[in-house]
């Protein structure tokens, strides 16, 4: 037999790696095929022996399907993903693993799992007879009661056996306590109004596309001044090269070939794959060139980017009570409200750069071409606009309080939208705020 099978019997009979196939079989892992992997691999290379190996950059490459070499400052997948693991295997053994006496601990910045016992073992005691004491009659959190100590028991024994058992109660009852209060935790996001909106995104029938916006439209359109329309995007005839075969960027029909989106889609692409994840759903990208109709009718979508860097967005706008245009030729921004409420504004202009610093952004939750489906739409007037629109989004404290009062019977989320205006700071958008909304 070689070495190897030697290793292996010892792996199958090990109870810590038993311990691993319960905890990748329960319902906290069974919806996180990705964190299940990451955990079978770091705990057979540790049972293994084989600690030397768990870093990041061979996590990445084992477990994530990075390319060897690949560079950790600019992709923290595994870190990411490690600090998940951690919560995962926490909420575990709160609730579904509570009866383990074994534990695993992935200890924070090392890749490393530590199998511990659930809790400090107490042994039988033998007194200088060698006779065992039964130290399992009392309830830790009771008193122990004995007709008459034994002499090889001294004052400061039982003193410390006293202080132990006072120690254990309070230790009892914290983690009886953290547990009751984390499974509340838990039970109260998974129904939050932000939690169940995800899940309504993000269901399990078909995979959700997220459509990032198009940017090299935006430069054909600005370098042209001239709008591309969505039967004309569909067709693709702008983007044709001319005849003599130019290509370089001072070409517009050149550069509208390539295919750029923005970091800040690419960024919402990564954030919204962890609530797919988390809502038990798929996700899927598909560059806006390569949507279809088909598509539209047959998935919940994402569109991100206004009409004029996602022209798809414009299907919905004769639905919506909020619209976005802008003006290649002035340079500016023109949003309506085309259902105004007192005290509310009736239409915002303004200028990307202004000296007002601001930045606006639409967010729509509207019904889809079929029934049962929708669209999520994130329209920032610039890139910073579409940021604070993503960043609010993603925010459970805003977004629940934003939806807490209009939740439909059943639970179900409703259709919305409302306007975002931030403060625009070289790019960034920090406090942004809702000055308009509507739910139906």
């Amino acid at each position: 037999m070689k070495s190897s099978e030697y290793i292996q019997d010892d792996l199958e009979t090990d109870p810590r790696w038993h311990l691993v196939q319960r905890v990748v079989a329960s319902s906290a892992f069974s919806r996180s095929s990705r964190l299940s992997e990451f955990l079978l691999f770091v705990s057979k290379s540790t049972l293994q022996g084989e600690t030397a190996k768990l870093n990041e950059q061979e996590i990445g490459v084992k477990v994530f399907g990075r390319s060897s070499g690949y560079l950790q400052s600019d992709d923290n997948i595994v870190r990411a993903n490690a600090s998940r693991l951690r919560q995962r295997l926490a909420e575990h053994f709160a609730t579904e693993g509570q009866a383990e006496q074994l534990r695993i601990y992935l200890p924070k910045g090392g890749y490393v799992p530590e199998f511990t016992m659930a809790s400090a073992h107490v042994p039988h005691e033998h007194a200088d007879d060698g006779v065992p004491i039964d130290t399992q009659a009392p309830s830790p959190c009771e008193p122990a009661i004995a007709d008459a100590p034994s002499p090889a028991f001294s004052r400061r024994t039982l003193l410390t056996v006293a202080a132990l058992l006072v120690l254990l109660c309070a230790a009892t009852a914290f983690w009886v306590h953290k547990s009751e209060t984390g499974d509340a935790i838990t039970s109260a996001q998974a129904n939050s109004p932000s939690a169940l909106f995800w899940a309504s995104l993000f269901d399990t029938k078909a995979p959700t596309l997220v459509v990032p916006a198009d940017s090299s439209l935006v430069l054909y359109e600005t370098l042209t001044h001239h709008d591309v329309s969505l039967s004309q995007y569909i067709n693709g005839d702008y983007r044709i090269r001319p005849d003599d075969g130019t290509d370089n960027l001072n070409t517009p029909k050149a550069l509208a070939a390539r295919r750029l989106t923005s970091m800040s889609d690419l960024d919402f692409a990564v954030a919204a794959a962890e609530k797919a994840e988390q809502a038990n759903g798929r996700m899927n990208i598909k560059y806006a060139r390569d949507l279809q109709m088909k598509d539209l009718k047959n998935s919940n979508i994402v569109l991100l980017g206004a009409s004029s860097a996602n022209p798809w967005v414009s299907l919905f706008e004769n639905e919506r009570k909020f619209s976005l245009v802008f003006d290649l030729n002035t340079r500016i921004y023109t949003i309506q409200n085309h259902s105004r409420l007192a005290g509310e504004f009736d239409t915002i202009k303004f200028s990307p750069g202004g000296p007002e610093h601001l930045a606006y952004a639409l967010v729509a939750y509207v019904p889809n071409m079929t029934e049962g489906k929708h669209v999520l739409i994130l329209e920032g007037s610039t890139i910073a606009g579409t940021e604070a629109a993503s960043d609010f989004i993603f925010d459970a404290s805003k977004l629940d309080a934003l939806l807490f009062q209009h939740m439909k019977i059943g639970g179900s989320i409703p259709s919305f939208e409302f306007v975002l205006e931030s403060n625009d700071f070289s790019g960034t958008t920090p406090n942004a705020r809702v000055i308009a909304s509507r739910f139906w």
